[in-house]
């Protein structure tokens, strides 16, 4: 994944060597990766609006690609009907994360100055896919004191893959795997800004197996990232 970002990164600066100059570019394509439990790469198209008497709010929809992966990742019960009494949330510890997404995101921002602005973004609603993986069941209060036979099945060798729909419903009532950050942007040249801030990252995968007091299949990380990026305006 390093060298993936390594190659983006140069071509995206060796593309600014011959950009135009431009007070509020047309597009961007973002470059960005997050470090947390669940770390990420991502990259985005957008096409930019400029609102206001000074232009200066940014709404731009866009397109993006991410990949999620973890060595390891602990996974708690998805459904908000769930996690919102704590003695039925389950967990499922799977040896990896490997995540490829795609969906429809919104980039909000407020320009300070020419150099200076703050962008708030979000996915939509996409699609996931990846590898399966192997978790290992762990039972919560409900599950452990046996309120429903299901949590008796083996805890270990649980089959599982990313969620398929990526959808934003608010909060825990969010579907499959979703993006967001805020984060300043600094523009070092006319065509090139860099990026740094906060991320949040939902990622999902569904088991085979319906588990626990709640006979639930669907699991998921939060994961609070620390944010670099680069941007290419055109």
């Amino acid at each position: 994944m390093k060298r993936l970002v390594f190659v983006l990164f140069a071509i995206v600066t060796s593309t600014s060597l011959t950009a135009q100059r431009f007070e509020n570019p047309d597009y961007s394509i973002d470059l960005g990766v997050g470090i947390g439990n669940v770390s990420s790469a991502g990259i985005m198209f957008r096409k930019n609006f400029y609102l206001g008497a000074k232009k200066n709010i940014i709404i731009s929809p866009g397109v993006r690609l991410g990949y999620a992966t973890a060595q390891s990742a602990d996974y708690i019960s998805a459904p908000a009907d769930i996690t919102s009494e704590p003695k039925n949330v389950d967990t499922v510890a799977f040896g990896g994360t490997n995540i490829i997404s795609t969906s429809l995101a919104i980039n909000l921002g407020y320009q300070f100055n020419k150099k200076l602005a703050l962008i708030f973004d979000i996915d939509l609603f996409g699609l996931s896919f990846g590898k399966e993986q192997n978790g290992t069941f762990r039972p919560g209060e409900n599950s452990s004191v046996g309120t429903n036979p299901t949590w008796k099945q083996p805890t270990s060798g649980h089959t599982a893959s990313p969620s398929g729909t990526n959808l934003l419903l608010v909060g825990d009532r969010d579907l499959g795997t979703l993006s967001s950050a805020i984060a300043f942007n600094y523009l070092v040249t006319d065509a090139i800004s860099i990026r740094l801030g906060a991320g949040f990252l939902f990622t999902e995968y569904t088991t085979q197996n319906k588990l626990g007091a709640a006979a639930n299949d669907r699991w998921r990380a939060k994961s609070i990232q620390g944010l670099i990026g680069a941007s290419y305006h055109f």
